[in-house]
């Protein structure tokens, strides 16, 4: 969320298309955190996060399917993908202390 609230602050874009825009970016990222969202390292969200900024930026709403669509052209170049990702979820819960 952050990473879109930074690229979101820039823009010459109302306060309330904004807000709506947080939202639904929010919403969308909770609908696919343990599917995609949770995999991405820094540099990829901030791609996303710029991706979905832009659509803000051209006065398009930021909808499911458009989220949808940066996620899946996002998902397909992540570093975590395939068997790596249940390597990632067998060693979430481990601690070195």
């Amino acid at each position: 969320m952050k990473l879109f609230r930074n690229a979101l602050a820039s823009l010459p874009v109302d306060d309330t298309a904004k807000d709506s825009a947080e939202k639904s970016y929010q919403k969308y990222l909770h609908s696919v955190w343990e599917e995609d969202g949770m995999f991405m390292n820094y540099l990829e969200g901030l791609q996303f996060a710029t991706a979905c900024a832009k659509v803000v930026a051209s006065g398009s709403p930021l909808s499911h399917d458009i989220l949808s669509t940066l996620m899946k052209s996002q998902s397909a170049v992540m570093t975590l993908r395939f068997s790596l990702r249940d390597d990632y979820r067998a060693t979430m819960n481990l601690s070195r202390l």
